[in-house]
């Protein structure tokens, strides 16, 4: 005999009801149980009875916990070594700066060049990594992007660039990271499309949902590398920047591509599917 203590959760689908209940069995063990039922039917379409199937999903749960506690340790782990990491090569590079002070000569002077340009790619390589780790531990939400675009570029240097923001009350609902997805983008623009002096966002929608445009004015990319920009390790620094990009824009079912034209500058494409965008000017 199983007696049913209460109700845990609750949740209901399209002619399913889906509950889970804390029950005890006779012999005083309690135990989680998950019913699912849904209603029967005849060949008229009348309701008939219910039909359902339970199941012991206490060992699931458990499961479930010991991963969850698993991660957090792992999670402590890496956020312990990404700080005592960064932390040295904070002072490596005070060290450096010592050294230059020195006057070494011009031999030592190129050693000093290399071992800045390893300790610039040490630290990107953990920024990568912790934004990496923070990708889809919080849920997705929906962001105005206007908003979400000015707090990306005011990390940056931005004092001779001028900006178009051309999407009005546009909303996307994206990973709480996509602040990381505009830096990224302009971070990229004003590093290696030489002397970019205007960038513009704006939007389109289309039948298969909406395009989110992010352009500017520099060298733009050459033809025959667009295909290669988002993947991990291709590029002049790390090559992990625009992978980022794609990886965290994929979480919501985004993609992007690249269509500007070599010589006139670079065009981010984001394509937004259907029912992850809002505008009331589009309502």
């Amino acid at each position: 005999m199983i007696i049913t203590l209460f109700k845990k959760h609750v949740s209901a689908g399209p002619g399913l009801v889906t509950l889970e209940v804390i029950a005890q069995h006779a012999d005083g063990r309690r135990f989680e149980m998950e019913i699912r039922s849904a209603a029967a039917t005849d060949e008229q379409g009348r309701i008939t009875g219910f039909r359902g199937i339970t199941r012991d999903i206490t060992e699931a749960r458990r499961a479930a916990i010991s991963l969850e506690q698993a991660r957090k340790k792992l999670n402590l782990l890496n956020i312990v070594t990404f700080q005592d990491v960064q932390s040295a090569v904070f002072a490596l590079s005070a060290y450096l700066v010592l050294i230059r002070q020195l006057g070494p000569d011009a031999k030592i002077t190129g050693f000093l060049d290399k071992e800045e340009e390893i300790i610039h790619k040490i630290s990107s390589s953990l920024n990568f990594s912790r934004n990496y780790q923070d990708m889809g531990m919080n849920p997705p939400r929906w962001q105005n992007v206007s908003q979400t675009f000015r707090f990306a570029i005011s990390h940056l240097d931005f004092l001779q660039v001028t900006h178009h923001i051309e999407t009005g009350n546009l909303e996307i609902y994206a990973d709480p990271l996509l602040e990381k997805v505009f830096f990224n983008l302009m971070e990229n623009a004003l590093r290696h499309g030489k002397d970019v002096s205007e960038v513009r966002v704006w939007c389109q929608e289309k039948t298969d949902g909406l395009v989110l445009s992010v352009g500017d004015n520099g060298i733009g990319i050459p033809q025959e590398e667009k295909h290669m920009i988002f993947d991990r390790g291709y590029g002049k620094d790390t090559g992990l920047g625009l992978f980022l990009v794609r990886e965290i824009l994929s979480i919501t079912g985004m993609s992007v591509r690249e269509t500007g034209t070599p010589g006139k500058g670079t065009r981010f494409e984001i394509l937004i599917p259907r029912g992850a965008y809002r505008n009331q000017s589009m309502e």
